[in-house]
């Protein structure tokens, strides 16, 4: 289950919509051109998933597997994306009995259609790490990645 979730959360379709530079191919108003929509994660990761969906309507079940196999499953074991770092941080401090952790949003900023967000996650008062994302949910999984590498470290 969690192989399959880190598979398909954003950041791991992101990566695949890259790899094959599906960016480049999408029709996109001019707004959204002007305004980086071709190297936005969300947009990319939608259309990447909207790519597999329409290779299964043309194609078939078949066809739809070996592309999720070229293209996702192969992405995934190279990189290793594994999206659920707040999960993995929440197991690793209750291990640990080391408190309750909570997330602070420190700052946001930036238009509206394109917001970033900054978030700090906190192990009882102790401050572990501070990251950003362009989604309140992207910047928190950031802060929780960090917070696992620097406590793994130690």
């Amino acid at each position: 289950t969690k192989h399959r979730a880190a598979m398909v959360c954003e950041e791991s379709l992101f990566a695949c919509a890259e790899n094959i530079e599906l960016g480049e191919y999408l029709f996109l108003g001019k707004g959204e051109a002007i305004t980086g929509g071709r190297k936005r994660p969300s947009l990319l990761s939608d259309a990447f998933e909207s790519v597999i969906a329409a290779i299964f309507l043309d194609g078939g079940i078949d066809n739809a597997k070996k592309f999720i196999y070229d293209f996702v499953i192969a992405i995934y074991k190279e990189n290793c994306v594994s999206g659920d770092y707040k999960s993995a941080l929440q197991e690793y401090i209750q291990g640990k009995h080391a408190g309750k952790i909570t997330y602070e949003l420190v700052k946001e900023e930036g238009p509206d259609h394109d917001r970033v967000f900054t978030y700090a996650v906190y192990v009882g008062d102790k401050k572990l790490a501070t990251e950003s994302g362009n989604s309140k949910k992207t910047a928190q999984r950031n802060a929780a990645a960090a917070a696992l590498k620097i406590l793994k470290k130690d």
